[in-house]
């Protein structure tokens, strides 16, 4: 029996069919739940009633098209089931509905939208606009302009996102870009993970993720090793550039740099952690660039020494391996092992060698110590100013109490007052002694070079 269109029935009926002939339509019947029997004068009654859907073989081998629709089932076993001008070329491929979508490759889906293109195998797309799923087994959820084009890629929708990596997955936003194999940005907009392969080389990147935020770039460059698992989680305009190295983390913030192996920027501004294992957790504009150091905070600090440490502060920067700045302003902690607890313009240049705190203090002798004060100089190895105003200590294991403008010039020489020089070695120099309870000439024990009272004279005498 030919086809005709539904518009002449039933005033047109086939050559040798009576309106009361049975027709079988072979189609399942949503209200009845079986194959509905009607006569051929029933025919456009029961279509126009919504009960069912009628299909026609397409112009593909084996291909179906629901009659009414302008679709096209090109492909073998393709199928159009609604929508207006849509095309189903790939072999058992299918087009649900939506308008002008293309269905080309094997298997391949399109659930609705308009102007969709699945281009290769298994490819989906479930709806949306101008999207197209080009990859192997790739995945496009809906939105507009977006394009999924590696094997098992996604993007779950948004606007102008490419997922073009290997399993690579963008989850929204706006044009984001996931090239790398394993890569993941979940939303935003801007942001790209994208990665130079030699040719040579044989090493791959994969693995790298960008949470959200806007204008966020992991970029890698793949020469020795295999490079994975860079991350930033948000923020706007932070990098992590790769050279062999992997494990990059950039919390947050904005303009935020990393470039090594496991450095870490937590947030803040204009931070950069650019040593293997180096870690800055906010902050403006400071620097991490020995490997395993680590800036807590501030402005301007700089931590170049291997395992150095600023832990926060202005324009303060630790140089030595293993030197530590606690804070404050414009200080200087160089020597290997050397410490400033906080302060401003303080020095520590020497091994071991620490200024806890003060103004324009400097520790240069291994070992050397200034707690506090202002202007004073540690300079021998082990010697100490505990505070005070412009003292010195200039030869070894010497102490200055405190006080002002004090040189301590021989080994353990002791000053405690102001405007001293010292005169010998192993001597306690002072400017004046007032000593409270001494022991009397009736105690007995007394060691060798005991200084007591004589209550008898009234004089001060010492143990011979």
């Amino acid at each position: 029996m030919a086809n005709l269109p539904i518009s002449s029935l039933p005033n047109v009926l086939p050559s040798g069919v009576t309106p009361n002939d049975l027709l079988v339509i072979v189609n399942y019947d949503t209200v009845l739940g079986d194959t509905k029997n009607i006569t051929a004068l029933d025919l456009k009654t029961y279509i126009n009633s919504g009960q069912t859907q009628l299909y026609e073989v397409g112009s593909g081998s084996d291909s179906t098209q629901r009659i009414g629709v302008n679709g096209n089932a090109s492909g073998q076993y393709s199928v159009v089931s609604g929508g207006f001008n849509n095309t189903s070329d790939g072999s058992s491929s299918s087009i649900v509905g939506g308008t002008n979508n293309f269905s080309y490759g094997f298997a391949s889906i399109i659930g609705g939208g308009r102007g969709n293109t699945t281009n290769c195998d298994y490819s989906f797309i479930g709806g949306g606009r101008g999207n197209t799923s080009s990859g192997y087994s790739s995945i496009i959820g809906g939105g507009f302009n977006n394009e999924s084009s590696g094997s098992y890629s996604t993007v779950s929708g948004g606007d102008s996102n490419t997922s073009s990596g290997c399993n690579s997955f963008v989850g929204g936003g706006a044009s984001n870009t996931s090239n790398d194999n394993i890569s993941f940005i979940g939303g935003g907009c801007l942001n790209t993970i994208d990665s130079i392969i030699t040719t040579q080389s044989g090493y791959y990147v994969y693995g790298s993720t960008i949470g959200g935020g806007s204008c966020n770039t992991i970029s890698s460059y793949s020469g020795y090793y295999d490079m994975y698992g860079n991350t930033i989680a948000g923020g706007t305009c932070n990098t992590t550039l790769s050279s062999e190295y992997n494990g990059q983390t950039i919390g947050g913030g904005r303009n935020n740099t990393t470039n090594e192996r496991s450095s870490t920027v937590g947030g803040g501004q204009f931070n950069s952690s650019i040593a293997g294992s180096s870690t800055i957790s906010g902050g403006l504009c400071n620097a991490a660039t020995g490997g395993s150091s680590t800036i807590s905070g501030g402005r301007f600090n700089t931590s170049i020494g291997n395992c150095s440490t600023v832990g926060g502060g202005y324009c303060n920067t630790s140089i030595g391996g293993h030197s530590t700045v606690g804070g404050g302003l414009t200080n200087k902690s160089i020597g290997l092992y050397s410490t400033i607890g906080g302060g401003q313009q303080n020095t520590s240049s020497c091994y071991s060698s620490t200024v806890s705190g003060g103004r324009r203090n400097t520790s240069s002798g291994n070992y050397s110590t200034v707690g506090g004060g202002q202007f004073n100089s540690s300079i021998a190895g082990s010697s100490t100013i505990s505070g005070g105003r412009c003292n010195t200590s200039i030869n070894g294991c010497s102490a200055i109490l405190g006080g002002q403008c004090n040189t301590a010039q021989h080994d353990c020489s002791f000053i405690v007052g102001s405007g001293i020089f010292s005169t010998a070695a192993k001597t306690l120099h002072i400017n004046c002694l007032n000593i409270k309870d001494l022991p009397n000439e009736t105690t007995i024990g007394l060691p060798l070079g005991t200084i007591f009272y004589n209550s008898t004279t009234c004089n001060l005498c010492v143990c011979l």
